[in-house]
């Protein structure tokens, strides 16, 4: 299982959009994790659902592509919230902002299904 190689197929090609307003930078783009993927035969056979873990990890391949630093890393987890599940093949809206405080970025990002806001979560990241 290998969370970031998979978001990275997850996400759309670009982005959709980066804009920067003030100190805070936004960027939102499509993704989707295709039920061919092998985390499903255990996560889970019967209901296939996207891990947590590769939710967080969409955040983290969107925010290296629009900031343009591809070996930031997460150093913490300030909070994070999972409100649906998230199944194979469907389509997701990624948002992130962030914004550099004391040497370090803290992300703020959510995944929709549609209306339905499925995770979101604050993260603190190093550029590497």
């Amino acid at each position: 299982m290998n969370p970031m190689a998979d978001a990275h197929v997850a996400l759309a090609a670009e982005p959709s959009m980066v804009t920067h307003q003030d100190d805070l930078n936004n960027c939102a783009c499509s993704a989707s994790f295709a039920a061919s993927l092998s985390i499903f035969l255990g996560h889970f056979p019967d209901q296939p659902m996207v891990p947590g873990v590769h939710q967080l990890a969409l955040f983290v391949a969107l925010f290296r592509r629009a900031s343009n630093h591809p070996q930031a890393h997460v150093v913490g987890i300030r909070r994070c919230k999972w409100t649906a599940p998230v199944k194979p093949d469907e389509s997701l809206d990624v948002h992130i902002k962030w914004q550099e405080q004391a040497g370090q970025v803290l992300l703020q990002g959510t995944i929709r299904r549609g209306e339905v806001l499925t995770c979101q979560c604050q993260l603190d990241i190093l550029l590497a």
